[in-house]
């Protein structure tokens, strides 16, 4: 294809092997130039919070730089073996990148020779700034090409497509533990940790830490052989940002489901030490505990609770369903499990040494090792309710099926009101549910389609998720304010289901702040709490507001959206968690204390907290906590009761309004849920602010005043 620009590929020769194509998608940044076309910025093109930098702007980097640095450190084409148009136009499968930094839609394509392909999609894109930590990802793709082991995925090379980076790697049948255990519950799991074992004890040998070895990054192939993949993932999710932050704070918005955290040695999850082999080895004990269980580290706690545990050093509970007492090679294992957890990395065995002990727990018995799940186990249930057999998995409902079920629940029926000629070729985002891509109604107004992630199964659990989305769905279709983002209807497109919005021109908060920095902040803030006001007098709880969940319209007007974990009060209905303690959509710089130590589900003292939060994020344009990047440094803090350190330059002391507002925003983050304020006392002190004579705004920070007030 003329438009495939090619930068790389491997020695061997992988013709008769099917492919696994991962591609690092670039497009964040792009502008729409007409309907279906679409072009990179140019290089004057800001990133999030160049305007704020001693530098200046920082350029984007085109393909053809981004090819040089790659080439220079010895990546290889396979771009040319790839047979591009042959790629599905909607993605097969959506998962969370295991390194947390965003989420990854599955495709399917192609080889010239016919051969299937999987293409794995992660939206980015690349500044100057980013040269060095391209230089490095370049790095790892190369060691990765060189490593030959039957345990480790092999790597053909890299491609570029439609200002796309793309990894090219061996097809796998299964792409993680977790999809593989669920089509096979009876394979043998300790032969499965040993093969694991195997490929990280040959990663060592090659003086190569991973960093990041867990459930998500095993590939299994169909003869039951685990291979480790994700050398270079978190590398490569970590160039460039997606949304309008400041770049300082080097914060990625989306949280995962499940946090990489809960993989991590505790050295490493508090940034006292980068990747290393001491490391990986508690990594692969959790990934040994996860394949026993067929569950994650901590499965019944959410991503924060568990980062307290092994801050504190409290390992996982033994499951004695499947590791029962008295039982000698359960008992083996669990011992050789707490050596690899030990808090001093001095103590833990090495891969080689894990790799002999779990040989000999399987060695002459390889039939009997197997981990057979008790009946009313959690994990037993979740494998029945979902993939008990390949029966199941062809029994999928249709999309067709599924909007039938939306439609008589009350969501409405959108599809006679779209124009499907006017539809933008690539998405234009990605949220924590899918993709958002870009339309037209018939009578020419501009509309976001944003693809839900739902399991369409037969299941039980599937068939409660589509009902939860339903009651979500029509909730949102009834609210009514112009700060509140409205609900158009739902629809069918790309073989997907769509929530179809008005198009809001200027996205999120964040960007816009960073476009617009001379805008009222104040009346943007007050615009906010008019929409929590009127959600909380509809007896709705949004659940997750921040930044990224706040659009802004053609008219500068700010609403809030993304009802993805929005309830009435009197239910506890999610929309896409499976499991009510993992709360999925939870965004830990805007969370109340007590959500995070699972006191309490989401409420109305939680979201004026939050909205407490997002006023800071809409008068400083940065993320709360904003000069602590690590995750569990983060926990620990808001765990401490650490409230975000005051910005003088924005909200500065002994300024009779500043004061005020800063009395408003801690009095919101109140420990206590019952000492905060109603949204409504919020609204009303926003307004008294508002309403003083405040100094004309010049956009820049200005002592003695609070910017925009």
């Amino acid at each position: 294809m003329s438009e495939s620009v090619s930068a790389c590929q491997g020695s061997d020769d992988y013709d008769s092997k099917d492919i696994v194509v991962s591609i690092l998608d670039t497009t964040a940044s792009r502008e729409i130039v007409s309907d279906n076309d679409w072009a990179l910025p140019s290089h004057n093109s800001m990133i999030p919070g160049s305007s704020h930098t001693d530098k200046g702007p920082s350029k984007l980097l085109v393909m053809n730089e981004i090819l040089s640095y790659l080439e220079a450190d010895g990546c290889k084409d396979a771009g040319t073996q790839l047979d591009w148009p042959s790629v599905d136009s909607a993605p097969v499968r959506n998962q969370e990148i295991s390194q947390g930094f965003g989420p990854l839609s599955v495709y399917h394509g192609r080889l010239k020779n016919g051969q299937p392909v999987k293409l794995s999609y992660v939206m980015h894109a690349l500044v100057e700034d980013d040269v060095d930590k391209l230089k490095g990802a370049a790095r790892e793709l190369t060691t990765w090409s060189k490593c030959k082991h039957p345990n480790i995925l092999g790597l053909v090379g890299v491609a570029v497509n439609h200002q796309r980076i793309a990894t090219v790697s061996p097809w796998t049948d299964y792409l993680d533990l977790h999809e593989f255990l669920l089509a096979h519950p009876k394979a043998d799991r300790y032969v499965l940790s040993t093969r694991m074992a195997y490929g990280v004890a040959y990663l060592h040998n090659k003086h190569i830490a991973h960093g990041y070895i867990m459930g998500s990054n095993i590939a299994v192939m169909r003869d039951h052989t685990p291979k480790i993949t994700g050398f270079c993932e978190a590398t490569l999710s970590n160039l460039g940002f997606p949304d309008q932050v400041p770049r300082s704070n080097r914060i990625k918005p989306h949280q995962p489901r499940y946090s990489p955290a809960r993989w991590l040695a505790p050295e490493i999850l508090l940034d006292e030490k980068d990747k290393n082999v001491e490391g990986d080895v508690y990594s692969l004990a959790m990934t040994i505990l996860e394949t026993i269980t067929g569950a994650v580290p901590y499965e019944d706690m959410w991503n924060g609770a568990a980062v307290l545990k092994i801050a504190n050093g409290h390992h996982p509970r033994r499951p004695i369903a499947h590791m029962p007492y008295e039982n000698e090679k359960a008992d083996m294992l669990w011992t050789l499990l707490g050596e690899c957890w030990a808090s001093d990395p001095q103590d833990r065995p090495t891969s080689v040494e894990v790799l002999a002990r779990m040989t000999d727990m399987v060695s002459g018995s390889w039939m009997h090792a197997s981990c057979h799940c008790a009946p009313n186990s959690p994990t037993r249930r979740a494998i029945t309710a979902h993939i008990v057999s390949d029966t199941i998995i062809h029994r999928q409902m249709s999309v067709e099926e599924t909007l039938s079920h939306l439609y008589e629940h009350g969501c409405k029926d959108a599809t006679r009101f779209i124009d499907h000629t006017k539809y933008s070729s690539y998405p234009v985002s990605y949220g924590g549910f899918g993709e958002v891509y870009r339309g037209k109604l018939k009578d020419g107004s501009q509309i976001a389609l944003k693809c839900l992630r739902l399991a369409l199964d037969s299941s039980e659990a599937s068939q409660k998720q589509i009902r939860n989305a339903a009651h979500e769905l029509y909730i949102w279709s009834k609210c009514h304010h112009p700060n509140v983002l409205e609900l158009i209807g739902v629809t069918q497109y790309r073989n997907q289901i769509a929530m179809v919005s008005p198009w809001m021109e200027h996205t999120t908060l964040g960007r816009y702040l960073s476009r617009y920095p001379q805008v009222d902040r104040c009346t943007l803030s007050t615009q906010i709490a008019d929409g929590v006001a009127y959600l909380h007098g509809e007896n709705i709880v949004h659940g997750d507001i921040k930044g990224t969940n706040i659009l802004i319209s053609k008219d500068h007007t700010a609403v809030i959206t993304d009802f993805g974990t929005a309830t009435l009060k009197e239910y506890t209905l999610k929309f896409t968690a499976s499991a009510t303690t993992s709360k999925p959509g939870m965004s830990l710089r805007w969370t109340a204390p007590e959500i995070l130590e699972e006191a309490t589900g989401i409420s109305f003292e939680g979201d004026v907290y939050a909205l407490g939060m997002t006023i800071l994020e809409t008068i400083t344009g940065e993320v709360p906590y904003s000069e602590t990047v690590n995750e569990s440094a983060l926990v620990l803090k808001i765990a401490r009761q650490e409230h975000p350190t005051r910005p003088e330059t924005k909200i500065p002391s002994n300024d009779e309004k500043a004061d005020t507002l800063w009395s408003l925003l801690t009095r919101c983050w109140s420990y206590n849920p019952q000492d905060r304020p109603t949204v409504t006392e919020v609204q009303k002190t926003l307004r008294a602010i508002a309403s003083g004579t405040a100094p004309e705004s010049t956009g820049e920070p200005v002592r003695g005043h609070v910017i925009d007030f």
